[in-house]
């Protein structure tokens, strides 16, 4: 295995890790473990509290930081070393892009109190890094092609959309904390139709 694939593989095995922390932050209530950004109370790590669940919750969110900034450096990596293979370039650069962007959104996530649209547009762009770094991982392998995949790949297209929108769902109602709003499955409050308020439901 060439350095270059076995950094593309270690840099998405550290995106996937990357994402299942930020979702553990969240669903933990630790998404404000530190109320300041990039450090916590001031500190590069966090001081003893006297709670400690609030100690808890800091190095969760530091944590999933510093994992963040990991990943960060293996993406340059990953840029500077397609530019000399003269592989990947674009993709490669779009990557570097988005994590730049995903530390703005991280920032402002801790700054702006979890505001729904920046936690939402958050966990979107952690997606579509681990989907890039999956594309590019994909392309170090040589694959024989099949025309019979072309028939399905509207229907593949159909079940991409599907589930970004089903993503994007999921992460507005986490954020909106409105989990527990239907308590029954798979009626809510025993109608198939519960009375709804769209014009509010999606406020940001």
């Amino acid at each position: 295995m060439s350095n270059y694939r076995a950094l593309v593989l270690a840099t998405l095995a550290l995106a996937f890790v990357v994402v299942v922390v930020g979702a553990y932050v969240r669903l933990s209530d630790a998404g404000l473990g530190c109320p300041d950004w990039p450090l916590c109370y001031g500190q590069p790590v966090p001081a003893q509290m006297p709670d400690d669940l609030a100690h808890a919750k800091a190095w969760k969110e530091m944590g999933h930081r510093y994992l963040a900034a990991a990943l960060g450096l293996l993406l340059l990596f990953v840029f500077f070393m397609s530019l000399r293979k003269r592989q990947s370039r674009s993709l490669a650069a779009a990557l570097v892009l988005l994590v730049v962007f995903q530390a703005t959104l991280g920032m402002w996530t801790v700054t702006m109190l979890l505001k729904p649209a920046i936690v939402t547009a958050h966990l979107l762009g952690g997606m579509a890094m681990l989907a890039l770094l999956v594309w590019l991982a994909l392309q170090q392998f040589d694959f024989v092609g099949d025309p019979r995949t072309r028939a399905v790949r509207l229907s593949a297209l159909l079940g991409l959309v599907a589930g970004v929108v089903q993503i994007a769902l999921g992460g507005w109602v986490s954020a909106n904390y409105a989990a527990a709003a239907c308590p029954d499955l798979p009626g809510c409050m025993g109608q198939a139709l519960p009375p709804m308020d769209f014009a509010n439901a999606f406020h940001v």
